[in-house]
């Protein structure tokens, strides 16, 4: 498919296209982050927002990156004229932005952190070890040494029922760890 100027205008081995589609990544008072995915690489394209937004009303500077296919506008104007002004010259169309996956809660992130740690030592112990007994193991030794010294008798117990707990969650983990998320990715997007 032949690619336009993006100006909604032909040129001599140009065709008229629609504007290529921009959402906005960032945006607050003064500052607007654009992205405009289907010009990344294209250097005349971006020198063209540069030089039209940077002429509009309230516009105090505009920095273009076309390797990341982005705009970055510092302006005093709203958002909304900013954009406004981008599509009337055809620069763009601001498209809706995409949906946001609902937030993960933290007790979630953590149950499927520790669920990654436990299928981790699973296999690296061929499935003889687990997280539940290698937290309980510390917890049994010490509760047994401080019955062995016939010291700190609550302090004992406390770490005996820690010690169950943990094999406990283990237990639990072993069952669920198919049911439970993977970790959340550590891929974020910055607008950069």
């Amino acid at each position: 498919m032949p690619k336009g100027n993006g100006t909604g205008t032909a040129g001599p081995d140009r065709t008229i296209t629609e504007p290529p589609a921009a959402r906005v990544v960032h945006a607050i008072n003064g500052r607007l982050r654009l992205r405009v995915p289907d010009r990344r690489g294209d250097t005349a394209y971006f020198e063209r927002a540069v030089q039209v937004l940077g002429a509009g009303a309230g516009v105090r500077g505009v920095r273009a990156n076309p390797v990341t296919g982005s705009l970055l506008v510092v302006h005093e104007a709203t958002t909304d004229a900013v954009t406004a002004l981008g599509e009337a010259q055809g620069l763009f169309r601001v498209a809706p932005a995409p949906p946001q996956p609902p937030p993960v809660p933290p007790s979630t992130a953590f149950l499927a952190g520790l669920a990654g740690a436990n299928r981790g030592i699973l296999n690296t112990s061929g499935r003889r070890a687990d997280l539940g007994s290698l937290l309980a193991l510390p917890l049994l030794v010490g509760s047994l040494a401080l019955v062995v010294r016939g010291t700190a008798n609550v302090p004992a117990l406390s770490l005996l029922w820690y010690a169950v707990g943990a094999l406990s969650l283990g237990a639990r983990l072993n069952d669920s760890t198919d049911s439970l998320p993977e970790p959340p990715s550590e891929e974020i997007d910055y607008g950069d």
